[in-house]
Order: C-alpha cells, then sequence, then structure tokens
C-alpha cells in the first residue's frame, strides 16, 4: 500500500473541512500527495479518497464539514482484463 510505502499506517490531523484536511495531508505528506493528485491539484483518477463510506467523488461540495471521529480512506483503484 502507498502509506506502508512511504512509512506511514495513518495519520490524524484536526481539520473543520475535507478540504482542510486534504491539503493538511498534502503538506504534511507530499511523496503520497503526488500520488494522489496531479500537477494541478485534482485528483487522479485511479485513486479514491472515501469519507467514511461515501465516495468523495460525489460529494456536492468538496468542503465537506467534519466530525470527530470521520475518516478518510485512500484506496487504490484496480483494473484490468
Amino acid at each position: 500500500m502507498l502509506a506502508e510505502a512511504v512509512g506511514i499506517g495513518s495519520v490524524s490531523y484536526r481539520a473543520a473541512t475535507l478540504g482542510e484536511a486534504i491539503s493538511l495531508l498534502k503538506s504534511h505528506h507530499p511523496r503520497i500527495a503526488t500520488h494522489l493528485f496531479d500537477d494541478a491539484g485534482a485528483q487522479r483518477r485511479h485513486v479514491l479518497l472515501f469519507l467514511n463510506d461515501r465516495d468523495t467523488r460525489w460529494l456536492d461540495n468538496p468542503d465537506e464539514p467534519l466530525a470527530d471521529g470521520d475518516r478518510l480512506s485512500i484506496v487504490q483503484a484496480i483494473s484490468g482484463g
């Protein structure tokens, strides 16, 4: 897994919104960020981010408010034939 490849299994941040949490992740772990986001800052297509059980691609607001205990999961999409 990517996080384990760079020595990180999980991290915890205090953030008010999903966007703030992602910004914290990007700034504290730039090696991971390059695999999750392209040079323009857009989420890469083969990476899935889930806020609890919701795919973040379908959220109406990227600045979705967070509550204590919310969990952001990063999943590498795998496809093939």
